[in-house]
């Protein structure tokens, strides 16, 4: 059997609580991208394997061979299964550490894929539980079933919860985000994603450290930034309205979780969203701990007009280090599989 999985990629566009005041922590918000996108190839049957009696090879990124071997040994000891001869190739890939949700869309592709071999049938929370995602944020497993715009509602919080502290999904064990909310996005939206050159976003053990500087944040905060979504976020994207959608997006970008994430980028950034917004009032602002820069516009002619503007930005090398965009859509399907 020969067949590819394509997962899209994510924006996430903020946490919503961090404070916990209600016993409740996370939650957030964000939509799937068509592009950039996991392509993987599975195939059980290639000539080249055949009857080396080894579980798998692997073609791809170095830093992912151990979360093949995991995977697959949590499978056989989960399902009581056996893989070999199985080649495995990354075609096409979504940049690490730029805020785009790469791991988790690699994670939960290697999953389906294994399981779809074995004609097993996980739940998608299931398998983002198996890889031990979803345990801060919920956009990232819930857009690799279905795309779309996600609203989900984090995880009980306190001495009885599913978390006891504050933790990014790359170091919590909790149980996949509460899911809540979907809606398809609008598709004559168009994103413009930036990729400058400069730091990646922070993971790991500098993840860690800062939900740990920087929480709680203050209740104020957390209750301006849910009334926002609440009432103009999730409207706007049902009656596919940009200018209310920018506005609430700008709010948030300056309040809560988001603030801090923004101002712990290099400063090109946060002067580069400042003037896209004040220029273009359009939604702006980086995914996740970024550094990659999104811009939403909801035609041809004003995405063509962004992208001159941030091209002559990067051009300027004295307040840009340069960078590359991308022009994607909005994915409104989640993954998908291709059979040979």
């Amino acid at each position: 059997m020969r067949f590819q999985i394509r997962s899209p990629s994510r924006l996430h566009l903020s946490l919503i609580d961090l404070n916990g005041s209600l016993g409740r922590i996370d939650g957030g918000f964000g939509f799937a991208l068509e592009n950039p996108n996991f392509i993987i190839e599975f195939n059980d049957n290639d000539d080249s394997i055949v009857n080396r009696g080894e579980k798998f090879t692997f073609f791809g990124p170095d830093e992912y061979l151990k979360h093949v071997h995991l995977i697959i040994s949590k499978l056989e000891s989960k399902l009581n299964i056996k893989y070999e001869n199985i080649k495995i190739t990354v075609k096409k890939s979504i940049l690490p550490h730029v805020g785009l949700g790469s791991k988790t869309q690699f994670l939960l592709s290697i999953v389906k894929g294994l399981c779809y071999l074995k004609k097993i049938n996980l739940t998608i929370k299931e398998m983002a539980s198996l890889v031990e995602r979803g345990g801060t944020s919920g956009i990232g497993y819930q857009i690799f079933e279905k795309g779309g715009f996600i609203l989900d509602l984090g995880h009980s919080y306190g001495k009885n919860g599913e978390k006891t502290s504050f933790l990014p999904s790359s170091a919590s064990k909790a149980q996949p985000a509460m899911a809540f909310f979907h809606h398809v996005m609008p598709e004559n939206w168009n994103i413009l994603l930036l990729i400058p050159k400069i730091k990646q976003g922070a993971n790991n053990v500098e993840e860690q450290n800062i939900f740990q500087d920087f929480t709680p944040i203050p209740l104020e905060e957390v209750e301006k930034i849910s009334h926002r979504i609440l009432m103009q976020i999730v409207p706007s994207i049902i009656n596919k309205d940009l200018d209310n959608f920018a506005e609430a997006l700008w709010f948030i970008n300056n309040h809560g979780f988001k603030k801090i994430e923004i101002g712990l980028q290099h400063e090109c950034i946060s002067n580069l969203l400042r003037d896209i917004y004040s220029t273009f009032k359009v939604p702006v602002g980086i995914s996740s701990f970024g550094p990659g820069v999104f811009v939403i516009t909801d035609s041809e002619e004003k995405s063509k007009e962004i992208y001159k503007y941030i091209s002559s930005r990067l051009e300027d090398s004295s307040i840009s280090p340069g960078g590359k965009i991308i022009q994607t859509k909005p994915n409104n399907s989640g993954f998908s599989l291709k059979i040979f």
